[in-house]
């Protein structure tokens, strides 16, 4: 039920931008925030993030092995450009000329990918570090990162090909979706239910969904008891008196004779017992 509910949601989610309200409510509402967004300051702290956590050696490395794997799949494509602009060479000099550069290109791809202290890794940081200052310093780059900013979001409100790309996913996962077996919503039942396993699994992850469930629940209490014991007191003020009771009985159901036969047993003894205590009391 959570994953029809999921996948439910999704073409209306690829729809939404396309949505005369929403667009309008996008080019009044967001847009102007969005422009009014310091570009140049933005990607430069997200430069520095980058750089004091170390990821831009990580992204460094993924680049570079996508690279490797790109020189190596169009090896072919690059010999036959390099024979096209080189026609007055035999086919095998061409086919040397690029294998061997091709291998060299591999082979420093390579040694940067093994060494951390590489000297283009260093060149890598100093051209992000300068960068990072430019955008500071240079109104210039301040520009180039507003305008930037303005393209980006403009593309997004205007571009035709996304429009028709999010129109054909819709269509597709409309599609998926009223079949029975349903390929979108299997993974996400899939997905949900391997994700609850594995939380269920792992005490350590539900001791700190527990953590935090009370760590929540005694900060909302502290900060805004007032407020939610007037809401359940209006609440509670609001409800008919006869409805409620009828209401209870029908849920407890015959068992509710029960308690108040038990009631009237257990009243009468303490209340028997009581009297005859007093009364030997006063005796």
């Amino acid at each position: 039920a959570f994953a029809d509910a999921l996948t439910g949601l999704l073409p209306a989610l690829l729809r939404a931008p396309d949505d005369a309200d929403l667009r309008r409510l996008f080019r009044t509402a967001v847009v102007p925030r969005l422009l009014a967004l310091d570009a140049a300051r933005v990607t430069q702290k997200f430069i520095e993030l980058l750089l004091d956590t170390r990821l831009h050696s990580a992204l460094l490395d993924r680049a570079l092995i996508l690279l490797d794997g790109w020189l190596i799949e169009n090896e072919a494509l690059i010999r036959d450009k390099f024979a096209q602009a080189s026609k007055y060479t035999p086919a095998f000099v061409d086919g040397y000329i690029v294998r061997k550069f091709l291998e060299g290109v591999r082979a420093l791809i390579h040694d940067v990918g093994v060494d951390s202290a590489h000297p283009l890794r260093e060149s890598f940081e100093t051209t992000l570090r300068d960068w990072s200052r430019a955008l500071v310093e240079s109104a210039e780059q301040r520009e180039a990162a507003q305008s930037w900013l303005r393209g980006a979001v403009a593309a997004f409100a205007g571009d035709q090909d996304l429009q028709r790309l999010r129109e054909a996913l819709a269509t597709r996962a409309e599609a998926d979706l009223a079949r029975p077996d349903s390929v979108l919503r299997h993974s996400a039942a899939a997905l949900i239910v391997a994700l609850a396993q594995g939380v269920a699994r792992d005490r350590a992850i539900v001791q700190r969904l527990e953590g935090s469930w009370l760590r929540f629940v005694r900060t909302a209490a502290a900060r805004h008891g007032g407020q939610i014991s007037a809401l359940i007191a209006e609440v509670v003020k609001g409800w008919d008196a006869d409805e409620v009771s009828r209401k209870i009985e029908l849920e407890i159901g015959p068992d509710l004779q029960f308690i108040r036969i038990n009631g009237a047993l257990v009243g009468g003894i303490v209340g028997l017992v009581l009297y005859a205590g007093t009364v030997m009391v006063g005796r």
